[in-house]
């Protein structure tokens, strides 16, 4: 049902794609597991990229976030070349048993 990080207040999710990709879009997608779809979504949080995994750049922001549908939430922005993707949630909803946890299903870089 995808990834979800330890209970926290704050939390991050890093992808290593493996060498330097071009792109300008990221799409998260939320976990789908029935009357839990978009549970431990995160509220306010950035995409950040990162070339070495070291030095990181902010490249959308979103806060607010409500509960995303299956579709998930696209954050378009300027194309850029990294080869880390970080989403750095520094407010988190609540999963099914009350924790506050970031979970997706899916990240996707286009």
């Amino acid at each position: 049902m995808g990834w979800s990080s330890n209970g926290a207040s704050t939390a991050n999710a890093t992808v290593d794609l493996a060498g330097p990709t071009r792109f300008s879009s990221v799409i998260l997608r939320p976990r789908t597991d029935g009357e839990a779809l978009g549970a431990g979504f995160p509220v306010d949080f950035a995409v950040q990229v990162s070339a070495d995994n070291t030095t990181w750049t902010t490249v959308a922001t979103k806060t607010g976030q409500a509960r995303p549908r299956i579709s998930g939430e696209t954050l378009s922005f300027t194309p850029v070349t990294a080869r880390y993707v970080r989403i750095g949630a520094t407010k988190l909803s609540a999963d099914p048993v009350g924790d506050l946890r970031l979970q997706l299903a899916e990240l996707e870089v286009r």
